[in-house]
């Protein structure tokens, strides 16, 4: 099974059951999610912090994901380029950029 985010209305309701005191057990059972799920934002909202500052949180992390940027080192760019690079003379040769003007 995937995991499906927290939607904003959900952390609201969240955020009202943890307000009013209900537990989270029940706040899970009636959001059909797991329990764990509930608990992990009361431990946040526990803390003193604010369900923006959880989103926040949320989207500063999910940047994170996703495929990383390519790094080339100097010295692979060299061995990858070096063929298309000692033809170019040929090329230059051959199509004269002055002769289509």
């Amino acid at each position: 099974m995937t995991y499906k985010h927290l939607t904003t209305r959900e952390l609201t309701l969240i955020a009202d059951f943890w307000y009013q005191g209900t537990k989270a057990y029940r706040a899970a059972k009636l959001l059909q999610r797991s329990q764990e799920t509930i608990y992990r934002v009361y431990r946040f909202l526990n803390d003193g912090k604010t369900i923006d500052q959880y989103l926040q949180t949320y989207q500063r992390h999910k940047r994170r994901c996703g495929r990383k940027i390519l790094v080339i080192m100097n010295i692979q760019l060299a061995a990858v380029c070096a063929p298309f690079i000692a033809c170019l003379p040929a090329i230059s040769m051959a199509f004269p950029l002055n002769s289509y003007r």
